[in-house]
């Protein structure tokens, strides 16, 4: 009679060891594909924003979602001469979102700090008079004067006049 007992006993302890197991483990796959599911990248938690301008790396751009401007201008690297005065840094991009980061013709340069021919033509200067004066500064250094702009063939008064106002001489 207490084999049979323990029998009893013995598949009562068997099967509720069996489905303590069989729970565990279907409880635990559930809540291992759930966070596989979450952890993969979703499309809806990237946005696609343009900048152009006074940056050195224009162009298309994926974030984060809840990105600021700020951290847009960093991967597009702004330029000495970008005018941020009505931008704000601090606003929350938007999907589709496009910027333009004007230049800042108001803004002086040293001689010294002229090191790329692009400064010149975002000055509004065309391209090739742009080249002949950068050409200019690299030759002549910090021994330029307003004469030996002067000389440069088919630059006139106009393109003078937004030199003196953009470029300091240091002393």
């Amino acid at each position: 009679m207490k084999v049979t007992k323990w029998n009893k006993k013995g598949k009562w302890i068997f099967w509720g060891i069996a489905f303590t197991i069989s729970s565990t483990i279907l409880i635990s796959s559930y809540f291992v594909i759930n966070k596989l599911k979450s952890s993969k990248p979703n499309e809806k938690e990237f946005i696609n924003v343009t900048i152009n301008g006074a940056v050195y790396y224009p162009g298309e751009y994926s974030l984060k979602k809840g990105s600021i401007v700020n951290d847009l201008l960093k991967l597009a690297k702004l330029k000495a001469n970008a005018d941020l005065s009505k931008i704000s840094k601090t606003n929350t991009l938007l999907d589709s979102q496009k910027f333009y980061i004007p230049f800042n013709k108001q803004k002086k340069f040293f001689i010294s700090e002229i090191n790329d021919v692009e400064i010149l033509i975002n000055l509004g200067i065309n391209k090739k008079l742009a080249l002949k004066i950068f050409n200019l500064i690299k030759e002549k250094g910090s021994k330029i004067t307003w004469k030996d702009f002067e000389s440069i063939k088919g630059l006139g008064p106009k393109t003078l006049e937004i030199l003196k106002k953009s470029i300091i001489f240091e002393t």
